[in-house]
């Protein structure tokens, strides 16, 4: 219980406490990254539910984007934005990573975080009423399962803030336990599609972790919230086609 209790403390703003923390809990936590993406990922079919027969759909999709940021403390959006004012500059790795420690947001970083949110909005007020139940109980658990994927890759990271405690223990038996909950419910879902997407998503993060690694040198904590934001707009996107 501890292990999920951690997995939700680190990714949510739900007031949990592990009663006997251990080092090794970060990296077990990882485990249940896709329950708490799953679990966020309710909450929003919920809202759904309870909103959408009483008021209009673009007005819903805005509360369900409001809520799945605060209930993650806007975290993941906040390496979004880092990351992109690192991009912004055309300098050096070293002098990237310099400009995404600075506290105030840029100017790329304030308007990635617009088209975000435009881009957010739009596709779960678009996607078909008959798949979008689906949809939001998947794009939440599918970034966060990518979030592990790249916490494993990350042998090169930068040794400072919240990834690096993950990645000093993580191993491979992590992501692939980590793996079984996304798996499962894909294929229930969608069948062997399903499958085949989630693969394909697993491969574009792969590429992306690779061009960030291109750009920085190192990759760090904010990495992992660009990475996991990229995923969730990528994955409704997938939606959308349908």
């Amino acid at each position: 219980m501890n292990k999920i209790i951690t997995a939700f403390q680190f990714l949510t703003i739900l007031p949990l406490k592990v009663k006997s923390f251990r080092q090794e809990l970060l990296a077990e936590s990882t485990i249940y990254f896709p329950l708490v993406g799953l679990t966020l990922g309710a909450g929003l079919a919920g809202l759904e539910y309870c909103l959408s027969p009483f008021l209009p759909i673009d007005i819903t999709a805005i509360i369900q984007v409001a809520f799945l940021t605060l209930i993650t403390r806007g975290l993941h959006i906040d390496g979004f934005a880092d990351t992109f004012d690192g991009l912004g500059c055309v300098k050096s790795p070293k002098e990237k990573l310099k400009v995404m420690k600075d506290s105030h947001i840029g100017t790329m970083g304030a308007i990635s975080v617009i088209f975000l949110v435009l881009l957010k909005y739009n596709s779960i007020a678009f996607i078909e009423q008959s798949t979008k139940i689906y949809a939001l109980l998947v794009f939440p658990m599918a970034s966060r399962w990518t979030m592990v994927l790249t916490i494993l890759y990350s042998i090169q990271m930068k040794h400072i803030g919240l990834g690096s405690k993950f990645q000093k223990q993580i191993k491979e038996k992590h992501f692939i336990l980590s793996s079984i909950l996304p798996c499962l419910i894909v294929i229930y879902l969608f069948d062997i599609i399903g499958l085949t997407a989630l693969i394909g998503i697993a491969i574009f993060t792969t590429m992306i972790y690779q061009f960030l690694l291109n750009s920085f040198g190192k990759i760090t904590g904010d990495h992992f919230g660009f990475i996991n934001e990229i995923i969730e707009a990528l994955t409704l996107m997938i939606f959308l086609m349908l």
